[in-house]
């Protein structure tokens, strides 16, 4: 699958943080490639929504990443084409340090300009006002770890540890990821070699390969049901047939 940064990328959960020792033993001694570089970071992500869920509802979430030098802000949601197909898109604002979500006048049209234009047929309130209410109902502090990989023919592929405390109101609960990208061109050459590199990884370690985001993550353990790609939101269609039927 491919990250936001248009990324060919696979999530894997470890279950004991000391297999991150013997994935880096592996990644370290693979043939024809090096490590060359190396760096940590952490960030923290709050998500946001309103007391009535207007997000939940409308099959939407909202995250402003606290990063050394910036607030960055996305919202996530569920969106059709013309075949009715779903898509999960994302949108991205910088936001200067230390921002407040439902004070910043250009954090609130933002938002409200992306889900009405996805949802426009389906929401009919003032989702400004809306937006003034975001409160945080779920925080998740990652560490991260990143080594980058480098062959012979100039492939590159990143290896990201992260160690994930998800904190909601009354719970707390640790997990352990892995994530792997490849930063060039995905064509079948760098896919083939990217996937035996996966694959390989997979045959020597414990690890449970889910592109399960980190915000899914944490509803699944908190076993919340504030947001679900499963659950579609209703076509227009099929609300007024069901509307029909019951007249």
């Amino acid at each position: 699958m491919k990250n936001y940064q248009g990324f060919e990328e696979e999530k894997f959960y470890v279950v004991e943080e000391n297999q991150f020792k013997r994935l880096l033993e592996i990644i370290s001694n693979r043939p024809n490639f090096v490590l060359y570089n190396q760096y940590k970071t952490n960030y923290t992500d709050y998500f946001y929504d309103t007391p009535d869920k207007f997000l939940e509802v409308n099959h939407a979430s909202c995250r402003v990443r606290k990063l050394e030098d910036k607030d960055l802000l996305s919202i996530k949601y569920t969106s059709f084409n013309a075949f009715k197909e779903e898509k999960i898109r994302e949108a991205y604002m910088d936001l200067e340090k230390n921002t407040t979500l439902n004070e910043n006048k250009k954090a609130i049209l933002f938002l409200s300009n992306m889900i009405n234009d996805v949802y426009s047929n389906r929401i009919n309130v003032d989702s400004v006002r809306k937006f003034r209410d975001l409160k945080v109902f779920l925080t998740v502090e990652t560490d991260r770890e990143v080594y980058q990989l480098k062959n012979n023919e100039d492939l590159k592929i990143n290896v990201k540890f992260d160690r994930c405390k998800y904190s909601s109101k009354f719970l707390s609960q640790k997990e352990f990821m892995v994530k792997i990208e490849m930063e060039n061109y995905p064509d079948s050459v760098n896919l083939d070699t990217f996937n035996r590199f996966i694959k390989e990884i997979r045959r020597k370690v414990g690890i449970i390969h889910d592109n399960e985001s980190k915000f899914d993550s944490a509803i699944r353990i908190f076993k919340l049901d504030r947001f679900n790609y499963n659950k579609k939101p209703k076509q227009p269609d099929e609300e007024k047939e069901k509307k029909k039927k019951k007249d």
